[in-house]
């Protein structure tokens, strides 16, 4: 949880961010890409959810974001289980 709370702070703190975020672990499939959809639906704001999952797999289509951080962010950000949901949408085939 403390993880997701970081994330969004970060997403969430005063800036002047121009450019672009990369977000980078050792395999670039699970925590990388939860972290970047978690500053997506920071940023992009609630009910979009769907959205932000979509604009992340056009990025990196293998991206199965770690479950356990996307669960803690979708509480912290107040989404009711809808960021869970589309990300677990996206998998089904």
């Amino acid at each position: 949880p403390e993880h997701a709370r970081q994330i969004i702070g970060w997403a969430r703190s005063p800036q002047d961010f121009r450019g672009t975020l990369l977000c980078h672990c050792l395999g670039g499939v699970s925590r990388s890409p939860a972290a970047a959809l978690i500053c997506l639906a920071a940023w992009i704001g609630d009910g979009r959810e769907e959205y932000c999952v979509r604009h992340l797999l056009s990025i990196r289509p293998c991206a199965l974001p770690h479950h356990d951080l996307v669960t803690f962010a979708d509480e912290l950000l107040c989404r009711g289980g809808r960021l869970v949901d589309a990300v677990l949408r996206s998998q089904r085939p």
